[in-house]
């Protein structure tokens, strides 16, 4: 059973419990002690015994309630964190400073190819070989964003410390634990960017203009938009180039596939 005690944050008043606990002779599985908290699991509890407890530790000084409680804070977290895990469609590894996998979501397992067989503290070197361990440590687990594979397939890696403290005290020198790397498909980012960029589906009535050229440049693109070949839209900066590129989109074959727009004056040439 598991219960939650509530009280003063005085000093000892973990012990007393503990002793209340030592005196019904009742072995505990799991402690849990916060800030006016104290959560316990003791199997050996059963329901009709609960109340008689609950009454004694109620007579230590400074004890204000105790309830029972299906989880304990750690459980709650920890299956709110396998629930998040599980929801992502991209693969997550956590890792120690040792190299030593730490967690991994079923994406990951199912892409390292041992669904069946957890990857926990087996060596990240078995999956990845680039980034390596020394160059994680390195960095500190704040490499730049790469392109690795994992699985046979390519990725988008991204890396960010655990246990990092970066506040400006001398804690910002102590080494992370580990890091949390998360592998981007590039399907998956090019339907972010597409949800992102998207322009409540625009078509060519959603291009405003009645004069002639405005008129001919529409029906010129709406014949064109439906050849399966590239287009070049040519135009000063603001005129509705991709305005234009959006509606030949809608009107194509691909109208059920992604749009991307990119920037390729703002990418870097690396």
């Amino acid at each position: 059973m598991r219960f939650e005690i509530t009280g003063e944050n005085r000093v000892g008043i973990t012990r007393d419990v503990v002793n209340v606990l030592a005196d019904f002779k009742l072995d505990i599985r799991a402690f849990e002690v916060t800030t006016h908290h104290i959560f316990a699991d003791i199997p050996a509890i059963r329901p009709e015994r609960f109340p008689l407890l609950a009454h004694r530790l109620m007579q230590l000084p400074g004890i204000e309630d105790v309830k029972p409680i299906d989880r304990l804070p750690t459980e709650r977290r920890r299956a709110q964190l396998h629930a998040t895990l599980a929801a992502l469609g991209d693969p997550v590894i956590a890792v120690d400073a040792n190299g030593l996998i730490a967690q991994a979501n079923p994406a990951a397992q199912n892409i390292a190819g041992s669904p069946d067989a957890p990857l926990r503290d087996r060596p990240l070197a078995d999956f990845l070989t680039d980034p390596d361990i020394d160059d994680l440590r390195q960095s500190h687990f704040r490499l730049p964003e790469r392109e690795v594979t994992l699985g046979g397939q390519t990725y988008l890696l991204q890396v960010e410390p655990i246990g990092h403290v970066d506040d400006g005290t001398d804690a910002a020198d102590d080494e992370p634990w580990g890091g949390v790397m998360v592998f981007h498909r590039a399907a998956r980012l090019g339907r972010v960017m597409t949800a992102l960029q998207d322009r409540s589906h625009t078509g060519f009535d959603d291009i405003i203009g009645q004069s002639k050229v405005l008129t001919r440049v529409k029906a010129q693109a709406k014949r064109l938009a439906s050849v399966d070949a590239p287009l070049l839209i040519l135009g000063e900066t603001g005129t509705g180039k991709e305005l234009f590129a959006r509606a030949c989109h809608r009107a194509s074959n691909r109208a059920d596939q992604p749009f991307l727009a990119l920037n390729c004056a703002a990418m870097p040439e690396g």
